[in-house]
């Protein structure tokens, strides 16, 4: 005899495994996937070219705050 929780346990794992649905959910699915890869992606190279845009205003300022011109004074 198994235990009821254990046999339960096994069940979910199963169907986990397998994937429940139909065809075209599963197809979803893998879409949904496909799509949330896509928008890691496109966010990352997003905030790597701000990253970079920051860095480059940054060192304006400094490169402007270091320059010395004599005629200003």
């Amino acid at each position: 005899m198994i235990n009821p929780k254990r046999k339960q346990r096994e069940i979910s794992k199963q169907m986990k495994e397998i994937g429940i649905g139909t065809k075209a959910q599963q197809a979803l699915q893998i879409q949904y996937e496909a799509n949330k890869i896509e928008r890691k992606i496109k966010s990352r190279q997003k905030n790597e070219f701000e990253k970079q845009r920051r860095f480059e205003i940054k060192q304006a300022k400094i490169t402007q705050q270091n320059s010395y011109n004599p005629s200003l004074f």
